[in-house]
């Protein structure tokens, strides 16, 4: 799985301060330590039931929210090294690495 939804809500801390509330992970379904994001099915409905439960208190014109406006000021503010401890992020990265390596556009370790 190498949904941006998954990635975003492996930063918890990030997303309850983006979206602004005082709630914590478990208020909002998601899991508090970032390994366990992979086991969401449906990552991007779990990050919009998150935001939903997030803004159920404010007025109905400030609670419709297209999530996609979060995942650039997310994505931009996202902790490396929570997102690290996510095996399909890693994953990611080492297969984009390799690439990178294989195609020369950077060197190798050697």
């Amino acid at each position: 799985m190498q949904a941006i939804e998954a990635w975003i809500l492996a930063d918890y801390e990030m997303l309850l301060n983006e979206v602004g509330t005082d709630l914590n992970a478990h208020d909002l379904g998601i899991p508090k330590t970032a390994k366990y994001v992979q086991k969401i099915s449906k990552p991007k409905r779990k990050l919009e039931e998150a935001v939903q439960i997030a803004y159920a208190n404010r007025s109905k014109r400030r609670r419709e929210i297209d999530i996609r406006f979060l995942y650039q000021p997310m994505g931009e503010k996202i902790n490396l090294k929570r997102l690290q401890q996510v095996p399909c992020y890693k994953k990611f990265v080492e297969d984009l690495t390799e690439t990178l390596i294989n195609l020369n556009l950077i060197p190798g370790v050697q």
